[in-house]
């Protein structure tokens, strides 16, 4: 039987067609592997692993054709591998390991974003580079920092030099077990430091007219006019949705967006590309057509395909080109191109073409929700259209006009269902959040963007130049402000979103492997994959999480047990609080007024504080948080663990059987995490100093 159950899953195989599906796949894992091991290799020791895997798939293509894929399939692991290292190696520049005192900072602005909705004297965010930093040697210099500041004149745009005092502090690592690595991030934009400004800006030189920001002033104009010309939060939503800029979005109207399931509409993707590319083939195509001589004599469909192209192209670019954007207009280019040699436009070859380039040319994105989400949805969609979705339109296009209306929005509720299942495991890992009514949202916004906002902000960027673009931006604003009622209305239906705990790495790389088979691969096998995806999902909500966590700095400390967390000194900083959120699920307890005396229970776990210490019991566990190194002699003889955030204890202290964590070893471990093990309550730092990477504090 288990002969025939492996013969019969050969036989789904089809080389020509599953090695080019299954190529980024194996591409990913290489690039995957880098990330994860914990200490950077020697460049030599890849190449030569790279050039083993190219001897063995030649010689068992020679030697073993059977085998080939086997080979190929080393080959591309390894050469997966040796990408991302190398650039790991391309983009490596100086990064703080240290926070600064304030100092004096020259550089060129790169970019400008408001992050609030005063478009005069608003809270900024500006990113420099060219820099030139006091007391800091040029060799130790970021290629890039990004300041939040409310000094900078409203009138200083993109390519200026100017110099401000700020203080500096390094990006920030992760902050929960198995969290976002915002300064892994930040080492592949070439981003040094982050802080800001304590001063206002000086001009030290006007700004040119090289191309690299040039897109970038012609963001931050297009932004200020929209600004001027719309109410606020409207305003805020156009530039993101026009120009791809969305920092001055309020957080009340993300967290709705969020919540009814409508934040993707926010990121410029392939609905936005698919929707600026189209129109302008389908418009310009119509206008050449009213020219008998023109359709019969000139390849009419070809030039609408290429000037979509042009535009798409451009359109991306004023973005920001971020990964979503990249992988879209990949995607429709493919599709546009196909169009000019008369082919098949989109198909999953298609899609694994370009997850080949992504990886290739950006293999860091594999990391990122945007790159995983993205793939994950569009891959969902083609699959569903190449199997039942094609024979529907087919039959769509014979049947009168209601039920093509009809037909319209049943597309979107069925594709709706399906993005969501599909992505279900990767919002699980990175957000721990969950929608509910996101069909309900989408059916109504997404015929409002595709139909009225996007057509109309089109038209408006075009006649932006001539000043007649008013009645256009309009009507965005109008088709903006039923989105958001519909995001709002959502949003605070009964258990809109439900906060989960996030999916661990290793149940989560087995949900992705499910929905792979689920995918690309033929026959009865690829059903495995249901299973696989649900009950690695099912363990996953019942692996132990830490119970309590700490900050870097030791300021912050929370707790969490049966569903609710508390915060036992003072409320942390949004970043701080939504990762370890993400973490844990479930909700805050007295959000915004932390414990500060008095006992605290909730499921196994019990918290009494004073002004010296917090007791946390959890279960037959003990754990003692003291911020007075006078408390540590008594609490050193209850505890199990005992957490000194006073700086003045040393760092080995405690007479007895109880482990002692440090201040410092909280630092060194850029924070750190209690964890119930069988043996009993166990400190691990966030950060293990084994692990030596280009992007690490050391």
């Amino acid at each position: 039987m288990v002969l025939q159950a492996i013969r019969s899953i050969a036989s789904q195989w089809q080389p020509q067609r599953d090695r080019v599906l299954w190529a980024p796949v194996l591409l990913g894992a290489g690039v995957a592997c880098y990330f994860a091991v914990p200490r950077e290799p020697a460049y030599w020791e890849s190449a030569g692993a790279l050039a083993t895997a190219t001897a063995l798939y030649i010689a068992v293509k020679l030697r073993a054709p059977r085998l080939g894929f086997a080979g190929l399939a080393l080959f591309l692991v390894t050469l997966g591998f040796l990408l991302a290292q190398g650039r790991s190696m391309m983009v490596h520049a100086p990064m703080l390991d240290r926070p600064t005192g304030v100092t004096r900072i020259e550089g060129r602005v790169l970019d400008i974003t408001v992050t609030d909705d005063d478009a005069d004297s608003g809270k900024r965010r500006v990113t420099l580079g060219d820099l030139v930093i006091e007391k800091l040697p040029l060799a130790r210099t970021p290629a890039t920092i990004r300041l939040s500041t409310r000094h900078v004149p409203s009138d200083v745009v993109a390519g200026e030099r100017i110099a401000v005092l700020a203080k500096l502090m390094p990006p920030s690592g992760p902050v929960a077990p198995d969290g976002f690595d915002y300064r892994r991030q930040a080492y592949f934009e070439q981003l040094g430091a982050v802080g800001f400004t304590l001063g206002k800006f000086e001009r030290v030189a006007s700004a040119d007219a090289s191309s690299d920001v040039w897109f970038s002033a012609l963001r931050q104009t297009i932004s200020r006019h929209i600004a001027t010309h719309m109410k606020h939060p409207e305003s805020a939503l156009a530039t993101a949705l026009l120009a791809g800029e969305r920092s001055s979005i309020p957080d009340d109207v993300n967290a709705e967006l969020r919540d009814s399931g409508l934040y993707h509409l926010l990121s410029i993707s392939g609905l936005h590309v698919a929707i600026v590319c189209g129109v302008t083939f389908f418009v310009l195509r119509f206008l050449m057509a009213l020219w008998p001589w023109m359709a019969l004599h000139w390849p009419i469909k070809k030039i609408a395909a290429v000037a979509a192209l042009g535009v798409g192209v451009f359109y991306i670019l004023l973005s920001g080109a971020t990964i979503p954007a990249q992988r879209s207009m990949l995607t429709t280019g493919l599709v546009l191109v196909a169009v000019m040699l008369d082919r098949a436009a989109l198909s999953l070859r298609t899609l694994a073409v370009v997850a080949l380039v992504v990886l290739a040319v950006r293999p860091e994105s594999l990391v990122g929700a945007s790159f995983q989400l993205s793939f994950a949805a569009v891959t969902a969609m083609i699959v569903f259209h190449e199997g039942i979705g094609r024979r529907w339109m087919a039959e769509g296009r014979e049947a009168n006009a209601a039920m093509r209306v009809l037909g319209y929005f049943a597309g979107i509720i069925i594709t709706t269902v399906l993005v969501g299942l599909a992505t279900f495991p990767i919002v699980l890992h990175h957000f721990g959040r969950a929608q509910i009514y996101g069909v309900l949202a989408n059916a109504a916004a997404i015929p409002l963007t595709s139909f009225i906002v996007m057509p109309a902000g089109m038209a408006a960027m075009v006649l932006m130049p001539f000043g007649l673009d008013g009645p256009f931006l309009k009507l965005v604003e109008w088709g903006i402000t039923q989105t958001l009622a519909v995001s709002a209305w959502v949003a605070h239906l009964p258990h809109a979103a439900w906060a989960w705990p996030s999916l661990p790495m290793g149940p989560y790389i087995v949900s992705c492997f499910g929905l792979l088979l689920v995918c690309l691969w033929r026959g009865w096998f690829r059903w495995v994959g249901v299973p696989l995806m649900i009950g690695a999902i099912a363990y996953g909500f019942m692996v132990p999480r830490p119970f309590l966590l700490v900050d870097a700095e030791g300021k912050n400390v929370a707790v969490h047990g049966a569903g609710q967390t508390v915060y036992l000194f003072k409320k942390p900083t949004d970043y701080l609080a939504s990762n370890w959120l993400s973490l844990w699920g479930g909700e805050v307890w007295q959000e915004g007024k932390p414990l500060k005396a008095g006992p605290w229970a909730h499921g196994d776990v019990r918290v009494a504080c004073d002004d010296w210490a917090c007791r946390i019991e959890n279960g037959d566990a003990r754990i003692a948080v003291v911020r007075d190194a006078n408390a540590l002699a008594e609490e050193c003889l209850w505890a199990h663990v005992v957490v000194a955030l006073d700086k003045s204890a040393p760092r080995k202290h405690c007479a007895g059987s109880a482990r002692f964590v440090s201040s410092w070893d909280v630092h060194a471990g850029q924070g750190g995490a209690i964890a119930l093990m069988p043996t009993g309550p166990v400190f691990v730092p966030i950060f293990d100093d084994k692990t030596v990477r280009p992007w690490s504090v050391h």
